[in-house]
């Protein structure tokens, strides 16, 4: 597997990797299609970056009603609410990384709040149904 880079914080998720209850796979090399499937089969998506916009992967597993647990970087927050539609943890901290994933791994009613809140969030927000709308008239007014 090719390495990724430094913003992504792999390495920091590697680095815990050992101590996190759970069997860790990534996804960061594999086709779009391989890596929904994964996605659609794991317990939580982790999202260590140091540095991101907003990864089109914590809208698809809130979609997929999958937990994320991701950093408070860039656009994240603006679709992670804390303990609302995911868990925010500072960028490279790897003992809240670890204490996230590990306490919501054993936490069934939590998973179950953080993904209906998000689904119902990107549902509300984020579909094109929704964003296409805004897209035209934002164009719209520029001509």
């Amino acid at each position: 597997m090719a390495e990724t880079s430094f913003e992504k914080g792999i390495d920091i998720l590697r680095k815990i990797e050992p101590k996190i209850n759970g069997t860790v796979v990534y996804c960061t090399n594999i086709p779009w299609k391989d890596a929904m499937t994964v996605l659609k089969e794991s317990t939580v998506l982790v999202v260590p970056s140091r540095m991101e916009s907003l990864p089109q992967t914590i809208k698809e597993a809130s979609y997929l009603k999958i937990p994320v647990i991701a950093t408070s970087v860039g656009d994240i927050p603006e679709v992670i609410k804390n303990d609302e539609t995911g868990i925010l943890i500072p960028p490279n901290d790897q003992d809240k990384l670890l204490d996230a994933i590990n306490n919501l791994l054993v936490n069934q009613e939590k998973i179950e709040k953080l993904t209906n809140s998000a689904y119902d969030f990107v549902i509300k927000n984020l579909t094109w149904d929704v964003l296409l709308p805004k897209y035209v008239e934002f164009y719209e007014k520029l001509v």
